[in-house]
């Protein structure tokens, strides 16, 4: 078996010995990328495309089934000294291909790699370090290495400026001092993959930057009330494991904060625990009528609309239940964008028809609800006073469980609404088309800008109303619980 890494198995082993070893060994053991990660991995094509255009002239690279094929290929086209896309190298065990590699002085090149974000990361550098190692192995003399990402400033006026768009930073030393490291360590991952399936064991790096795709083998023979799931346990997690101490029920009380003796104690009496007169205080609060508020919202890496900056929360949808007295009969109002276009505009009308003067606007998480309510004003200055009102109005639904006035044992130490829901009511989203946030958005997104046909269109849209309605009634049931136990 041929032994070339590439830059994205090198970052898999600096994640993870076993993801390394299994992506080698046995790649069909990795689940792929689910639903959730596609969104994702779209917008960072689509604005690498878009930044290329920076590189005018630029020659690309093309793809083979083969990697000497391409390699091959690069040789050939470097003596032109024109900005390359997808250029190759294999050396030593190694292979990679470049965003961009631009021409510099005296024969030399520049290694320029392109990123969807905001900013640039550590895993960035570690990246460039791979490749920079690689190329220089190959032959080729580097000057300079740049991440090009979005600028999180710019804000869209007419068409998109994409010299303002993106932003290059330096980071060539950050690189050349990691790379003075990194050949060692891909020999320590090259004999890695020819040995035996390493025993490695689970932490934070599972999550970090996003759950790992083996994260439901290795955490598959987890006991049931493992101390993983103990309410911000970060740390001690890991720390409790070491020590031999797998569930909650094992964990010292010395060794919980107070909320995780709580939990554990729920676990326990498999009863929920209430603090009667904290919770009773929070819902004298609530001020009748009770605006029940949520939002769904896409935020695209590239601006799509006026006054819009990379990834800024453009708001399409809400639902809105409205209850005059603690239990009473709700009513509905809603809005959903249903042509192309910014929704901007009319969604903030009905808003603002639908919010009234007067009562707790109720939201769950309500940060999210806040900051799309205070874009909107910035995005509308004649109607801001009103939509800070609303804002004014905000009462988070979370509060009772973040504060753990109430816990009940079958939250799993999640204060979600995902979780709650479930655990307190009969209510849930297993019967939905769409179960979560980011599949909404991607379906909204597929419905205006995908050219689908009008059949597919029109369901999309049913399942959005359902999603969103949902939550604004999972809103509702969980506040009937919580006055229902004091």
């Amino acid at each position: 078996m041929p032994r070339t890494l590439t830059k994205s198995r090198y970052l898999d082993g600096l994640r993870c010995p076993k993801l390394l070893w299994t992506r080698w060994n046995r790649p069909e053991a990795v689940p792929r990328p689910g639903e959730d990660r596609r969104p994702i991995i779209e917008a960072g094509r689509a604005v690498e495309q878009l930044a290329r255009r920076i590189f005018p002239g630029a020659v690309e690279v093309p793809r083979f089934d083969n990697a000497d094929e391409a390699v091959a290929a690069t040789t050939h086209l470097l003596p032109r000294r024109v900005p390359l896309l997808e250029a190759a190298f294999s050396v030593a065990g190694r292979h990679c291909r470049v965003d961009v590699l631009l021409p510099a002085a005296d024969e030399h090149w520049d290694l320029i790699e392109i990123k969807a974000g905001g900013k640039v990361r550590e895993n960035h550098i570690r990246d460039l370090a791979f490749q920079y190692d690689t190329i220089i192995r190959a032959g080729l003399e580097i000057d300079r290495v740049h991440v090009v990402h979005l600028n999180s400033s710019y804000v869209r006026h007419g068409e998109i400026d994409i010299t303002q768009l993106f932003t290059r930073v330096d980071v060539t030393d950050r690189v050349v001092r990691l790379a003075a490291y990194t050949d060692r360590t891909i020999q320590a991952m090259q004999e890695l993959v020819a040995e035996g399936d390493p025993d490695t064991p689970i932490g934070s790096r599972c999550n970090v930057p996003h759950p790992c795709p083996l994260k439901p083998v290795c955490w598959g023979d987890l006991p049931a009330n493992n101390v993983t799931l103990l309410h911000h346990g970060g740390r001690r997690i890991w720390e409790l494991m070491d020590s031999g101490i797998f569930t909650m029920d094992q964990a010292p009380d010395d060794r919980l904060s107070k909320r995780q003796r709580i939990q554990k104690q729920t676990l326990a009496t498999d009863k929920p625990h209430v603090d009667s007169d904290a919770l009773r205080h929070w819902l004298d609060e609530l001020v009748y009528p009770v605006y029940h508020l949520d939002f769904e919202t896409m935020a695209p890496a590239m601006p799509a609309f006026d006054g819009v900056h990379p990834y800024q929360q453009i708001p399409f949808q809400y639902s809105l239940h409205i209850q005059h007295a603690p239990g009473a009969e709700p009513e509905h109002h809603e809005f959903l964008a249903t042509e192309p276009g910014d929704p901007r505009p009319a969604l903030t009308e009905a808003l603002l028809a639908d919010a009234g003067t007067e009562g707790t606007v109720l939201a769950w998480n309500m940060a999210f609800e806040k900051l799309v309510i205070e874009e909107l004003a910035e995005a509308d200055l004649v109607r801001a006073p009103r939509l800070m009102e609303v804002a004014k109005r905000l009462v988070d639904l979370i509060t009772p469980f973040n504060a753990f006035m109430v816990h009940h044992p079958d939250q799993g130490g999640s204060c979600s609404l995902k979780a709650v829901l479930p655990a307190v009511t009969d209510l849930g989203y297993d019967d939905l088309n769409i179960t979560a946030g980011a599949a909404a958005t991607h379906s909204y997104e597929r419905a205006m800008f995908g050219g689908i046909e009008p059949e597919e269109r029109s369901r999309i849209l049913s399942d959005l109303r359902a999603y969103c309605g949902r939550d604004t009634e999972a809103m509702i049931a969980i506040l009937a619980w919580l006055y229902g136990t004091v």
